[in-house]
């Protein structure tokens, strides 16, 4: 592992309890580090196996959200266990620990789909590089899984959205999906105004019933019904009609639920980011409603109150991508603010490409236009925590490569939860853009990058079109099933010249730049190159 003590200061904590399965023969060090890692993360649960055997069988027994595996397992390797894993789930977190130098070992590793490896240490700071890097392919895996699910979710709305003009219509197609799709007897969406009293705004198979409950049957009615007992708690209500037993009462409420063929029924809060707007009502014939259904069920409310909020509903539920976002630094503290700033000419400088080396400093691949050589230069070495790799002249503008000293904000928007895309710099500001998957999570980025940079803000960048957000083809989706560092290698080969007729650099040259071994390094490009290719083929 690195000597760079900036690779040991911690990263942001999970929110959430992850449960970890930890696989090495070596009993001592899978023993005292696991002991470590769940002090320095008190979310890590962590079961030990001390061989591929038992590693593979807690596996299958318990289904992890995360494997921590060495190569040397004794009866078999991490690389066999990580094939099981990966029949399993191809995107599960899978960190390696290799013997150091063993590059042709993490060289296979990559090829065969794990998400990260690292090399054994005995000293006592393992653990805090160990927890960083679990803590980062976790909330990457966390994220991507959550985006999956909220696609799913969408996916059950496209229908009633994309013939559907305004919100009202959206809402009444909403309860026919829940009647029709989903086979409940009835299904109203309704508001409340300031004055109290719930207004149905769509009903579908259980117009009569409102029309008894609402109308002024009194409130005994009305505060029994699950839906108006929910808008009043704030909480799910569900409740059963049927009686029990042959002695039991019914209410007047009962009796009308009853004559309309419903025996359960749930009512389900709508809200948003922490406002509650609405409710649904939801109604069977069968005796109870299940939990499978409940949590069915505010799914669906939580899809009409994130739609209903924003007031955007094709924008925001018929594009399955991601929300893009533009997140602008006011802080002069930024390396490359230092520099554009430090050049005897004010000018911007155009970020092309940044990685994060295994030591934990940034590889930057920029373009600085208007500038000398000499001034460049000497700009650099005025920046403490900035080095000049090299450069090449491009009429009036120089590519450089950098290598900025931890922390840089494109690190840090990544450990916010955003999937990087660009970097602009000028004497006064960075701007970054990226993508997460819902709007909802831009306050907590903010949140977390304030932590560290002064003067924060972002704002969402909305698709055009309809078209535009759908669009095949896009860079976007032709670069998605590539990995962060695999977009990253290409991304410098590209603009070092890697591909032209002579090239423009070796590969031995950037597998120094990226801190990498050469044959990492070419694994990284073949595997981003065929992943293309099956995307255009």
């Amino acid at each position: 592992m690195s000597g760079d003590n900036t690779a040991r200061e911690p990263t942001k904590a999970l929110e959430q309890p992850v449960d970890i399965l930890l696989v090495d023969d070596d009993e001592q060090w899978a023993r005292v580090t696991a002991r470590l890692l769940e002090t320095t993360e008190p979310a890590f649960d962590i079961t030990v196996a001390n061989s591929y055997t038992e590693g593979k069988r807690r596996f299958e027994n318990r289904t992890p959200e995360c494997v921590l595996c060495d190569y040397q397992l004794g009866d078999d390797t991490g690389l066999s266990l990580l094939e099981d894993v990966r029949r399993v789930d191809s995107d599960l977190p899978f960190l390696l620990i290799t013997g150091r130098g063993d590059e042709v070992i993490a060289s296979e590793a990559i090829r065969r789909g794990v998400s990260d490896y690292l090399p054994k240490d005995h000293d006592d700071d393992q653990a805090m590089v160990l927890a960083n890097r679990l803590r980062t392919i976790i909330s990457s895996y966390r994220a991507n899984r959550q985006l999956r699910r909220e696609r799913s979710g969408k996916a059950a709305a496209v229908e009633v959205l994309t013939a559907t003009a305004n919100a009202s219509e959206v809402l009444e197609q909403f309860c026919r999906l829940l009647t029709e799709e989903h086979e409940y007897a009835g299904a109203w969406i309704g508001t409340a105004t300031a004055s109290g009293p719930v207004v149905p705004q769509a009903a579908v198979g259980c117009d009569e019933y409102l029309t008894s409950v609402i109308a002024g049957n009194g409130p005994d009615s009305q505060d029994q019904d699950p839906a108006i007992a929910a808008i009043k708690s704030g909480e799910l209500v569900a409740r059963s009609f049927v009686v029990s037993n042959a002695t039991e009462t019914t209410s007047d409420y009962q009796q009308i639920a009853l004559k309309h063929g419903f025996n359960s029924a749930v009512g389900v809060p709508i809200s948003y980011d922490g406002v509650q707007f609405g409710v649904l009502g939801v109604y069977t014939s069968e005796p109870k409603i299940t939990s499978q259904e409940r949590t069915l069920l505010q799914e669906f409310a939580e899809l009409i109150g994130y739609a209903r909020q924003r007031n955007e509903w094709k924008q925001s539920l018929l594009t399955s991508r991601p929300v893009s976002i533009d997140v602008t630094i006011t802080d002069e503290e930024i390396l490359l603010v230092q520099l554009a700033r430090a050049v005897a000419v004010s000018t911007d400088i155009a970020v092309l490409s940044v990685l994060e080396r295994t030591d934990g400093q940034t590889l930057y691949l920029a373009r600085v236009k208007g500038v000398r050589p000499g001034e460049l230069e000497s700009a650099v070495d005025s920046c403490e925590g900035l080095e000049l790799l090299e450069w090449t002249r491009e009429s009036d503008t120089i590519r450089c490569d950098l290598l900025a000293s931890p922390p840089t904000p494109e690190t840090s928007l990544t450990e916010a939860g955003v999937r990087y895309r660009s970097t602009s710099v000028s004497a006064e500001q960075t701007i970054l853009s990226g993508s997460v998957p819902e709007p909802s999570s831009v306050a907590s980025i903010v949140d977390s990058l304030e932590e560290t940079y002064d003067n924060v803000t972002a704002s969402i960048v909305w698709f055009g079109t309809e078209s535009e957000a759908q669009s095949f083809g896009s860079t976007t989706e032709i670069l998605e099933p590539l990995t962060d560092r695999q977009q990253e290698v290409l991304r410098h080969a590209f603009y070092d010249e890697y591909f032209e007729i002579p090239r423009g650099s070796s590969a031995t040259e950037l597998s120094d730049h990226l801190g990498i071994a050469r044959a990492t390094f070419t694994q990284h490009l073949r595997a981003g190159q065929r992943k293309i290719l099956e995307q255009l083929l």
